[in-house]
């Protein structure tokens, strides 16, 4: 009997981790993933087991968590999803500006095809700088009269507005109380071995030290902090954990963030020597030099103010190794010369870069580009659509690299990290 009952409970543990890959990959193979955000649903299979089934939008990709169940036993997964690459993220780059053309010099390079305007690409001089024999671009030139789709906005739609609720206090007011267990009231120090599975959402009434250590694999911790987040050494932080801020947040060296979002409504810095697995989320993002953000993060610059008018900027500096995304959507009432992403010389991005506004590109990009302009200034004048340092090879982007939900036209999605 006691074999038998054995054998039976292992058998029922084995059909729960079938169910709740099975529940993952259902989400997976949805046809549209930004359908079904926050959505929570019960799959039940022939063997008797079932998969409850939790999805939620996780910065700018699909969070899932899948919790299999087989007559007692339960196995609970969770993963992240992206988007597939289609057959338009072939193009090397694109020039959302249409009113001049592209203009290559000095020591910039394309490998790939491109996308412009009817002017279409040249060479130009400027002083001090050699202009290449030939032009530099290993591709061939698509040029178009209809202004081309840089990226979806509305991708960033949904955490902007969450953002605004929890950094504003509104959010606080719905929230579970505090006798539920999901709830935790502190202020002044967290230790974050302290908090059990159950707590779902911390809020501080001041600035908050986060010390200690927290890997979480079910549904997603929120942790609001009405003031400054500082992170202390050693600080460990693994899975979805979302911190937000209503002061600017620093991101030391030694520290470990995997998998979490981090938003502030005034600027996040990566400090040097940093290194992370993140999406962040803020109108201003610094990453100081030998500091690094892997794959699969995103530095997304966004405006989180009623009002509007907010500086933007994203600067990548030499020595920084970005692998993932950057994304910029500019913001209501700013003007383009306010809202650059600067790609630093010495800095590289493995991925793509997206933007609406202006892009300053002196490092190098394994990837792909979509910007509306490409701009840098030399006193006493500014130029739109020149490289003069940078380059892009499309060809050097990994096989099989997935990226946000709603940045490109596919709509497959596959798993883009276990959590």
């Amino acid at each position: 009997m006691f074999r038998r009952e054995s054998a039976l409970k292992e058998s029922d543990q084995v059909r729960a981790v079938a169910a709740s890959d099975n529940g993952i990959e259902t989400v997976v193979n949805l046809p549209s993933l930004l359908g079904h955000n926050d959505s929570t649903f019960t799959l039940d299979f022939e063997d008797g087991s079932a998969a409850r089934v939790m999805v939620f939008q996780w910065g700018v990709y699909e969070g899932v968590v899948s919790d299999g169940i087989s007559s007692g036993s339960h196995e609970m997964q969770s993963a992240l999803i992206a988007g597939s690459l289609s057959n338009e993220d072939s193009m090397a780059f694109v020039l959302g500006n249409l009113d001049h053309g592209l203009v290559l010099t000095g020591e910039s390079d394309i490998t790939g095809d491109v996308v412009v305007g009817p002017r279409g690409v040249t060479t130009g001089t400027l002083r001090d700088v050699n202009v290449p024999p030939s032009l530099p671009l290993h591709g061939r030139i698509h040029q178009i009269t209809v202004t081309p789709h840089l990226f979806d906005a509305s991708l960033l739609a949904h955490q902007v507005a969450l953002a605004k609720s929890y950094i504003s206090g509104r959010r606080r007011t719905r929230t579970a109380p505090d006798y539920s267990g999901k709830l935790v009231n502190t202020s002044g120090y967290l230790r974050l071995n302290d908090l059990s599975d159950s707590v779902s959402e911390v809020f501080s009434s001041g600035s908050l030290r986060l010390a200690g250590t927290i890997m979480k694999r079910g549904p997603p911790l929120t942790i609001v902090v009405n003031g400054h987040i500082e992170l202390l050494p050693g600080a460990s932080l693994v899975g979805p954990i979302a911190l937000y801020s209503t002061d600017s947040i620093s991101i030391p060296s030694k520290v470990s963030i995997i998998n979490c979002i981090l938003v502030s409504p005034k600027s996040i810095e990566l400090q040097s020597g940093a290194s992370v697995t993140a999406q962040l989320f803020s109108p201003v993002i610094r990453c100081l030099p030998n500091s690094a953000a892997n794959y699969p993060s995103a530095l997304v610059s966004v405006s989180l103010s009623d009002t509007g008018g907010v500086d933007q900027s994203i600067n990548i500096e030499s020595g920084v190794r970005v692998t993932g995304s950057i994304l910029m959507n500019g913001g209501v009432g700013i003007s383009k010369e306010d809202a650059v992403i600067d790609l630093e010389q010495g800095s590289l991005v493995t991925g793509e870069v997206y933007t609406d506004c202006y892009l300053t590109l002196d490092g190098e990009v394994n990837g792909f580009v979509r910007a509306f302009d490409l701009y840098f200034y030399s006193s006493p004048t500014t130029y739109l659509g020149w490289m003069r340092k940078g380059s892009i090879d499309r060809d050097a982007l990994p096989k099989g690299t997935l990226r946000p939900v709603g940045t490109s036209a596919s709509e497959r999605g596959a798993i883009l990290t276990w959590m």
